[in-house]
């Protein structure tokens, strides 16, 4: 074992004095790489998305994919409007060019919903008219409470549009699902369009015990739909900003003490998020390297003691999150540790190796001093590294995607840090001008660290029983403090309390009942399923059982349903003179496909979504 030791060491040694003599080749080489991969920095991508925590592969991912390309995006950006008066002319006369700038000028909008062009369905001599509620905008007082009474009447836009009090109303918006390079959703819809148009498909002289659910007829189902042929890539991150910017600047301009604005959706949640994760990597990134380079100069006392290990690990992280870039991994929110996790474990390796350079040079030249370093010490810095890259490695098979991506470059980034140590601080070392200075002051006297070395080695030793009786006391405590950890993810209890988007997202959550949505699919088999009034009749009963859900933690709670049972009432209504009691679903299957026959004929486009 002893001889191959030694013959490890002869091997780093002789390494340290190969790398000193082709210190310039190798430098020349860093200097051009190292200049590539800083130039991969500005096009690293962010993804603070949900979905991103998720592998591509994932069942949930897949079936979301699927949702998706059959309905769209899912999250809503909503803007808050407190007015003194909603009903007021001249408030919905501003609110009415807001909407309007918002849906010209908005990139990637797929659709914007608000009193100005809320759903209003009424019937008529030939069927049903389905218009905007202020397609004719109110000009008199009459027309104005005429359009308060629809509003307040209207339990479609309780909650969602208007508050229940009718003192503050939202515009939400809807952005694409698919990034522009990529085709849209209204390109996406095509195919669903020709497998599964209520037109095409309604044939009212079908039997009605030809509309039984069975299994074994199912066909063209949520979950059994094949994946688009063309590769479609969803809304990114940064189209995502540019949209919520846009927003910002549009909502600039309308925002005043008689009309205020606040901002929330999950969009606007997620960009917050995006812009908070890389103020803080600068801010936690500066503050390691501060922290770090005050530390070596109190060790080291000389620049080169501070300025080495420094761009060491510095470079080591560049090289990380290049590779990242290369590699095509989106930089996501648990990685916001990964620039201050490779800053503390490299230098350990580099002062390591700095320290004993130091030692030797008081009694070698500085090309010998840099080989018996790197003898010495070489063996110790990569088993250091290589069991420490092990460790981090492991967390590559994680279920999150965060997590495998952080056990992934966090990894590498120690082998990328071990490589310099070993290669760079050699290099640099050859070409700057180092002078040896001695180890040790006042007639031989250690010096303040050693001194505090030793104090810690003394303690150790003679109060050994006492040092483990304290180290078990903690341990025990630290065990009792993991039982107490709670998992949670809810992203809004991470920004502190008075921050712009906890705020306006509390405060939309009080006053409207929520700002997150959760899609629930219901698949009936067969295309004609829902013309079906026992699946309408359960779907009712699952929408009136889920506004009676409360978690028990947290308090969540459901705060409104809106589904295809609302649409198919609220047309029953439209064709039977508007009476209230027939705002229900009619129990006969044919009634059902042609009132859904006639709002598709009315131009609505409101059944696809």
């Amino acid at each position: 074992m002893s001889k191959l030791r030694a013959s490890i060491d002869r091997f780093f040694e002789r390494l340290g004095r190969t790398v000193v003599k082709k210190r310039w080749y190798l430098l020349v080489l860093l200097v051009f790489l190292s200049a590539f991969m800083i130039s991969r920095l500005p096009k690293s991508t962010f993804d603070m998305s949900t979905e991103g925590f998720l592998h591509d592969d994932d069942p949930s991912i897949v079936r979301y994919d699927q949702y998706r390309d059959l309905f769209g995006r899912d999250e809503m950006i909503i803007l808050m409007i407190k007015p003194e008066s909603v009903f007021d002319l001249n408030f919905l006369k501003k609110l009415k060019d807001f909407h309007f700038d918002l849906k010209n000028s908005v990139p990637h909008l797929d659709d914007i919903t608000s009193l100005i062009n809320a759903r209003v369905t009424s019937g008529n001599m030939e069927g049903i008219d389905v218009d905007d509620l202020m397609k004719d905008f109110p000009g008199t007082p009459e027309e104005l409470q005429r359009i308060r009474d629809l509003v307040m009447e209207n339990p479609l836009y309780k909650d969602l549009l208007i508050s229940a009090d009718g003192t503050l109303t939202t515009i939400i918006l809807k952005s694409d699902a698919y990034s522009s390079g990529s085709g849209t959703y209204k390109e996406a819809v095509v195919k669903i369009d020709e497998l599964d148009d209520f037109e095409n498909d309604l044939d009212l002289s079908v039997d009605e015990t030809e509309l039984s659910l069975k299994e074994e007829e199912k066909e063209n189902t949520v979950n059994g739909l094949e994946a688009p042929i063309i590769k479609r890539v969803p809304l990114s991150n940064e189209e995502n900003s540019e949209m919520i910017r846009v927003i910002r600047e549009i909502m600039s301009k309308y925002n005043s003490d008689d009309f205020p604005i606040y901002l929330s959706g999950s969009p606007v949640v997620t960009d917050y998020l995006k812009a908070s994760m890389q103020a803080d990597m600068r801010k936690f990134t500066i503050l390691a390297i501060s922290v770090i380079a005050s530390f070596l100069f109190i060790l080291f006392r000389r620049l080169t003691g501070v300025f080495l290990p420094i761009i060491t690990v510095a470079l080591s992280v560049i090289y990380t999150f290049a590779l990242m870039q290369l590699t095509g991994t989106a930089i996501k929110l648990p990685l916001v540790i990964l620039p201050s996790f490779l800053l503390a474990i490299g230098v350990g390796a580099s002062v390591h190796l700095m320290t004993l350079f130091y030692k030797y040079l008081s009694d070698f030249s500085k090309e010998e001093a840099i080989a018996k370093a790197m003898g010495h010490s070489g063996l110790p810095i990569a088993m250091t590294s290589i069991t420490t890259a092990a460790g981090l490695a492991s967390f590559s098979q994680a279920q999150l995607a965060p997590v495998a991506d952080l056990g992934l470059f966090a990894s590498l980034g120690v082998f990328i840090s071990l490589t310099f140590t070993l290669i760079l601080i050699p290099v640099l070392i050859g070409i700057l001008p180092i002078q040896s200075i001695k180890a040790t002051k006042n007639g031989g006297q250690p010096n303040i660290m050693d001194r505090i070395l030793l104090k810690c080695g003394d303690l150790a030793v003679d109060h050994s029983w006492k040092v483990v009786i304290i180290s078990f006391g903690i341990l025990v405590f630290s065990v009792l403090g993991i039982m107490r950890l709670n998992v949670t993810h809810d992203v809004l209890r991470w920004f502190p309390v008075g921050s712009e988007i906890r705020d306006n997202t509390e405060l939309i959550d009080n006053k409207m009942r929520g700002t997150l949505a959760v899609e629930v699919v219901v698949d009936t088999n067969k295309k004609t399923g829902l013309y079906h009034p026992e699946v309408l009749n359960k779907m009712e009963a699952l929408s009136n059982d889920l506004l009676e859900y409360k978690a028990d933690e947290g308090g969540v709670v459901v705060g409104k349903t809106v589904s295809l049972v609302d649409t198919i009432k609220e047309i029953n209504k439209a064709v039977n003179e508007g009476k209230q009691e027939e705002d229900k679903i009619p129990q006969n299957w044919k009634l059902v496909a042609q009132l859904l026959f006639l709002f598709q004929n009315s131009g609505s486009d409101d059944l696809k979504d």
